[in-house]
Formats: structure tokens, C-alpha cells, sequence
């Protein structure tokens, strides 16, 4: 086949860093290929699946003519302990393999451990229904609380710095119009131990109303054929209300009936691809918007692409990272490494 391919050198498409202490930063390896193809290779994007992972090309270049070689560097941290993988997307002009994956694993060991690791939250029970986190040392070392914080500062926590032990209970406080703002998140204890300087866990609450889909990606959009959905819009806490959808903002989405179910409702949606205005226009968008009376406004964005578009990376939620929360990443069928599934809306 002719044109630009990359391949990689050996055909080492994952590295493992074995035993890795928690938040340490000197995990780095790289990824070494060439272009085997006859054509310009061309890398439009390179994306890793959450933040512990950070990726980049080496000195930025993303052209590469038939045989030569480049390097993508890769450098990881996290703070959860266990087994850990993560990947690595490359979006090419390789009409083989227009995106690449590779993975990196670690196992994190730490010398201070922690429970929960997951706090279950609640927007209405008395301080978000959270729990003590303890905190305890592996070895009998002794340890002090240097740091807390979390995702919107939703939760905090009150420790004396000076205070030396080889465990504590941590009593966080919840402040439920924050938890409201950020429903899922991470919360992060920085220690006063070289050997363990942080150690993170997430929590989530689940927002007093959710929409599934929480918005609708089109793909192959073809103006001459309407596209039906249904949107079910329901409480997580049992609450009894209204809602009043809206007109969209560009009139490319109508409402068609709406029918109540358990817990909320369900809404059946056409969608009228507009017609491609040139072949730049790759692309449409719209939000559908949701009334609940008197309680709050639900938009539910709307993202359409025409046939032979390549759909960004970020286009699609497929896992969670226990430090970083949502991962985002492109065609999760393609790993060929274990990992933990989120439902993945079409």
C-alpha cells in the first residue's frame, strides 16, 4: 500500500515501569518509530488518556518524510495505588492505521495508605453523607498532614500540619453548593514523606437531575435523512418535577413527544442534518434545551459531522482515571489492554 506509515521500531507499542512509588515524577520513557511508507508522514494529534500520563513529540515536529525516524516521549505520575495502565493515542495521515495506541503500566506501591478511596456523596443527606478518611503508614513511620484540596474546593478538611503520627481520621466538610457545581471530582493529601509526598482518591455525588445522552454525536451526517433519539431526563434523588424543552438555537433539532417514566421523563428528538455548505464545513452543532421549571436549565449539546471527517479524539468518554476523573479518548474497541468502562453514549 502506498503512503505515509508509521511504524515503531521493534514494534514496541508499550512500556513497563514495573513498581512506582505514589507521585513520584521521574517515570519517563519513549516510544521510537519511523515512517516505512513512501509518502510524508503527517501526526495531527497525540493525546494520552488522562493527565497522569503526559505526552509530546520530541522538539514539537509532526512532518516526516519516508524513513526517517521520531520519538514520542511519555511521562507518568499518579497517585492511586495498584496496578495502573494507561494509553496513548497518535492520529496520522497513515491510511492503514490513522490512529496508533500505546500503553504504559505501573504498579503504584506506596508507603502510606488510605480508606475510602472513593468517597459516595450525597446533594441532600446532612454534610454530603461523606465519611472519615484514615490515613495510616505502611511501615510504622510517622507522618504529618501537610495539604488538602479538592476538585472546586468542594471538600476540605482541617489538619494541624505540625502534628506528627502514624495514622489519622481526617473529618472533611462538605459544602453541597460547591458538590453541586462539582459532582465528581478528586480530592488530593499532600504528606511530609519523601518516599510518599501525595496520595489522591475521588468521590461523586450524583447530581440531582442527569440526561442520557448527555450529548448526541452524529456521525456520517446525511442532510436527506432525519435522525430520531430519545433523551430520558430523570432525578437521582426521587424528586417530582416539571420541564419545558425549548426551541434550539439553530432550529436543527425539534422535539416531538415527550412521556413520562420513572423518575423524570423521556423525550423522542428529530434531527435534521443541514445541508454541507462547501467542503470546508465539516461540521454542525446545536443545544437542545431543557426546562425544569422552577428548578434549573439542562443544555444538551448537539455535535454532527459529515461523511469522511476524522472525528477529534476528544469526541468520546470511554473510562475514568481514579486521579484524574474523566478520561477521554477515541475508539475504545481498538485497546488491546484491560481497562474500566464508563457507558459510552452514542
Amino acid at each position: 500500500i502506498s503512503g505515509p506509515q508509521i511504524s515503531f521500531v521493534n514494534n514496541e507499542m508499550s512500556h513497563d515501569f514495573g513498581q512506582i512509588r505514589p507521585g513520584s515524577k521521574y517515570n519517563v520513557c519513549e516510544f521510537n518509530f519511523t515512517n516505512t511508507g513512501d509518502a510524508p508522514l503527517e501526526i495531527s494529534e497525540i493525546k494520552s488518556s488522562c493527565d497522569c500520563t503526559r505526552v509530546f513529540l520530541e522538539n514539537d515536529k509532526k512532518v516526516y518524510a519516508p524513513g526517517e525516524s521520531g520519538k514520542i516521549l511519555a511521562g507518568y505520575r499518579d497517585t492511586d495505588l495498584g496496578e495502573m495502565i494507561k494509553h496513548i493515542y497518535i492520529a496520522s495521515n497513515d491510511p492503514v492505521n490513522p490512529v496508533s495506541e500505546l500503553a504504559i503500566k505501573a504498579v503504584v506501591v506506596g508507603a502510606v495508605d488510605f480508606e475510602p478511596k472513593n468517597l459516595s456523596l450525597s446533594l441532600i443527606g446532612e454534610n454530603g453523607d461523606c465519611p472519615e478518611i484514615t490515613i495510616k503508614s505502611l511501615d510504622n513511620k510517622p507522618f504529618a498532614i501537610t495539604g488538602f484540596e479538592s476538585t472546586g474546593n468542594a471538600i476540605t478538611v482541617n489538619f494541624n500540619p505540625n502534628e506528627t503520627s502514624t495514622e489519622f481520621k481526617l473529618t472533611p466538610h462538605v459544602d453541597k453548593t460547591k458538590l453541586s457545581g462539582y459532582p465528581q471530582g478528586n480530592f488530593r493529601v499532600s504528606l511530609s514523606r519523601s518516599d510518599c509526598e501525595l496520595v489522591s482518591g475521588t468521590y461523586y455525588a450524583p447530581p440531582r437531575f442527569t440526561t442520557s445522552p448527555q450529548r448526541i454525536l452524529i456521525t456520517n451526517a446525511d442532510p436527506q435523512k432525519t435522525i430520531v433519539k430519545t433523551i430520558n431526563v430523570k432525578s437521582n434523588y426521587g424528586e417530582n418535577f416539571d420541564i419545558q424543552p425549548s426551541l434550539t438555537r439553530k432550529g436543527i433539532v425539534r422535539v416531538t413527544n415527550v412521556q413520562q417514566i420513572d423518575s423524570g421523563y423521556a423525550l423522542t428528538v428529530e434531527i435534521n442534518p443541514p445541508a454541507q455548505r462547501n467542503r470546508d464545513n465539516k461540521m454542525f452543532s446545536d443545544n437542545i434545551g431543557i426546562d425544569l421549571k422552577g428548578i434549573t436549565n439542562i443544555q444538551i449539546p448537539l455535535n454532527g459531522y459529515y461523511p469522511g471527517v476524522l472525528i477529534p479524539l476528544s469526541e468520546k468518554t470511554d473510562g475514568e482515571c481514579k486521579t484524574c476523573g474523566p478520561v477521554r479518548v477515541d475508539k475504545p474497541s481498538m485497546s488491546k489492554y484491560p481497562r474500566k468502562f464508563l457507558p459510552v453514549q452514542q
